[in-house]
């Protein structure tokens, strides 16, 4: 079943298998299996550049992994873009195709900031349903 949440004005659904890990003020993260996670987070976005710095430091942060590759996204959802950045491990050793294993999500609105980590680093297909499940519900009050 979904459960209805808010985050700031962000309200999304999400499976109630993801069981909620840790609940601050400007942040969720929920866990559904090892190695499935989401974090959602926001706050004030106090630049033009603010997202192109966060994905920039995101690329920085896997550059040590040469089997990672990125790739940029701008979805519409419910009438919002959001970027997205996504790390995809390449064809390479038990791996024969592209396999996502985390995607970061972003977008500003109304002077906030909110990021969507997705980790699926065993390539669990049920965890991947029910997080696209869940963007579709991505929303603003």
């Amino acid at each position: 079943s979904d459960t209805h949440t808010r985050l700031g004005g962000l309200t999304y659904n999400l499976d109630s298998a993801f069981a909620l890990k840790s609940d601050s003020e400007g942040s969720k993260y929920y866990v559904y299996e090892s190695g499935c996670e989401i974090r959602i987070t926001y706050g004030a976005a106090n630049s033009d550049s603010f997202l192109d710095s966060y994905f920039n430091g995101i690329r920085e942060n896997f550059k040590n992994e040469e089997n990672y590759n990125f790739q940029n996204d701008t979805v519409k959802i419910n009438n919002n873009s959001w970027s997205s950045l996504s790390v995809m491990e390449m064809p390479n050793g038990n791996v024969t195709a592209p396999t996502l294993r985390y995607k970061y999500s972003s977008i500003v609105h109304n002077a906030s900031f909110y990021h969507i980590v997705f980790v699926n680093v065993n390539n669990d297909q049920e965890c991947l349903t029910m997080y696209n499940d869940f963007t579709n519900t991505l929303d603003f009050e």
